[in-house]
């Protein structure tokens, strides 16, 4: 039913058709007009009333350069007190030094196991950590503490110091 209703619009519209063509040009004109803007003329300055402005002269203070200073702690020392594969067991070790100086704690992975370390104090030099693991409670000395750098303890793989107290 569609094409059929299709086909005789199709029909209608030929048979309405003419066969001549028609050209239809449109034109369109604008006229132009152009208008004038009146000139304003723009005053010369004056010689006299120029005047030379000199900028004063700024002087730069020396700067005082200082080398950054290194971290103390790369330098320094620490006593590694014990090493345990279990985090807990470290706070009755901690208990047992003095709180003169300060603790951390440090957790490692050897062979994929995870092991924390206690380092106790931060001395200048090995002769001063020296002297404070000869004067620690021979309960901990049965532990064989050592004397380490706290920067080969900071180039190690994987650091994580975490301060205790």
């Amino acid at each position: 039913m569609k094409i059929t209703v299709l086909f005789l619009c199709v029909l209608t519209m030929v048979g309405c058709a003419d066969r001549t063509q028609q050209l239809v040009l449109l034109s369109q004109t604008e006229e132009i007009t152009s208008t004038e803007q009146p000139k304003v003329a723009v005053p010369k300055p004056a010689e006299s009333q120029m005047t030379e402005v000199k900028q004063p002269t700024v002087k730069t203070a020396a700067k005082k350069i200082t080398k950054p200073k290194k971290k103390v702690e790369s330098t320094r020392y620490t006593i590694q007190v014990v090493a345990l594969s279990y985090k807990s067991g470290l706070k009755g070790y901690a208990d047992m030094l003095p709180s003169d100086q300060p603790l951390w704690s440090n957790m490692k992975k050897i062979d994929g196991l995870p092991w924390y370390t206690l380092l106790y104090g931060s001395f200048p030099s090995k002769q001063s950590a020296s002297k404070k693991l000869n004067a620690l409670p021979n309960i901990i000395k049965e532990q064989k503490p050592f004397i380490r750098s706290i920067s080969s303890i900071k180039k190690s793989a994987n650091p994580d110091m975490v301060k205790i107290n």
